[in-house]
């Protein structure tokens, strides 16, 4: 199934949305706000491509809704726009668990641009062989991770936070692997890593 380089010019609702086949948004522009709410993905989800000369990533202009989405598979959101805030849990601490997102399979974020609140409070990275990668990301407003769990790698390797964020009791649960923040950049007037677990063989 593809949507690859559509433009949404208005509002686009694909709550509760299941996705049996792999799935492609790659070019896709979200003009206004966009719903994924309770979408879900049962195979490889792609937003952007592996050829950056061929492959134009999503843009999310509007306000974008992924809560209680299911990624199955692999999923791809590298280089990816959010200019508006991208939820994929809630900010509201008695609601972000039952709001939350979970990633199962291989998930990329490498070199996303978070223009606006990113809200990832309670979700769950479970893909213990590949795990999460935000490599390169921009958080340019606060980025809400508190209570998020990480049950392989993670990589934050040279992602810049520019606002206040929150990784507070977050979970990064893998025996065998770890989580890197090695170059990230803190720039805000607070980073929260209060009752954070680390249970991997090395935190960079």
């Amino acid at each position: 199934m593809t949507f690859k380089d559509v433009r949404f010019h208005e509002a686009v609702d694909f709550r509760g949305t299941s996705f049996e086949d792999k799935v492609s948004f790659i070019g896709s522009v979200f003009g206004q706000q966009c719903i994924f709410e309770d979408a879900h993905f049962q195979e490889a989800t792609y937003f952007s491509g592996d050829n950056p000369r061929i492959d134009r990533p999503a843009r999310f202009l509007g306000q974008s809704n992924f809560k209680k989405t299911i990624f199955e598979k692999y999923v791809d959101f590298n280089n990816v726009e959010f200019q508006q805030s991208a939820e994929f849990s809630s900010q509201n601490r008695q609601e972000s668990f039952d709001s939350r997102s979970i990633f199962k399979g291989h998930t990329i974020f490498g070199g996303a641009r978070f223009k606006s609140i990113a809200h990832f409070e309670a979700c769950e990275f479970q893909d213990v062989q590949f795990g999460v990668e935000f490599r390169g990301a921009r958080f340019e407003k606060e980025a809400y991770f508190q209570g998020a769990t990480f049950c392989g790698h993670a990589t934050f390797l040279n992602t810049t936070f520019k606002e206040y964020t929150d990784f507070s009791n977050a979970k990064f649960s893998s025996e065998t692997q770890g989580v890197g923040f090695a170059e990230a950049n803190f720039g805000g007037y607070v980073t929260d890593f209060r009752n954070v677990l680390f249970n991997g063989t090395f935190a960079n």
